[in-house]
């Protein structure tokens, strides 16, 4: 029997997990977490939106995954009745200089796995642990754990901090989809306005 070993218990090392599950039900997979608890960082602190990827060139591998991901997760939480709301967004350019931009984000709107044969030996506070795969979903940990295996790797988790807010219950009628602002290219993170809202329609 096959067996796999997944570095980090957020949200993409738990979905790896559940997938590998899916493909191969005879499949061994054990998940490692530092803390007591699955998803107690990035996980856990993130706005729930799913996004439909209009920001991306239409065609390019990030629009193509970022299109069949939003649908899978659509589909996931149909199966397991996970509540969600298609809502839309309004994206809003602030200034003359941004209608550029947001013309483009606008056409965009418009125009719309690894085999190996070796076994890793992985050694926790728990004792060592066998398998044939090994995959690293340790968010900002990832670049850490790499060297430890690599120590020519030469690329840095750089973490950032974003930040949404919600309206307050009494505001709920004044907006009912998402309030973005046009991306500004020097500054690639931005601040987002929320209501209770999950999904991108």
């Amino acid at each position: 029997m096959s067996s796999v070993i997944i570095i980090g218990g957020g949200i993409v090392g738990l979905a790896t997990a559940y997938q590998l599950q899916l493909l191969d039900p005879g499949i061994k997979v054990t998940v490692l977490e530092k803390e007591s608890e699955v998803a107690a960082h990035q996980t856990s602190h993130n706005s729930g939106v799913i996004h439909s990827g209009i920001y991306y060139k239409p065609g390019s591998e990030k629009a193509l995954n970022c299109t069949r991901g939003y649908q899978m997760m659509l589909d996931f939480c149909d199966q397991q009745d996970i509540p969600y709301k298609k809502c839309g967004k309004v994206i809003v350019a602030t200034n003359q200089a941004e209608l550029p931009a947001l013309k483009k984000i606008f056409d965009r709107g418009v125009a719309k796995w690894c085999a190996s044969n070796s076994e890793w030996v992985v050694s926790t506070t728990q004792g060592d642990l066998q398998s044939n795969y090994l995959v690293s979903c340790a968010g900002l940990q990832s670049d850490r754990l790499a060297r430890m295996t690599h120590p020519d790797f030469d690329l840095k988790i750089l973490p950032f901090r974003g930040e949404y807010y919600y309206l307050k219950p009494e505001a709920y009628h004044l907006v009912n989809t998402m309030i973005y602002p046009v991306p500004n290219p020097n500054f690639p993170f931005w601040v987002s306005i929320l209501p209770v809202i999950l999904v991108e329609a």
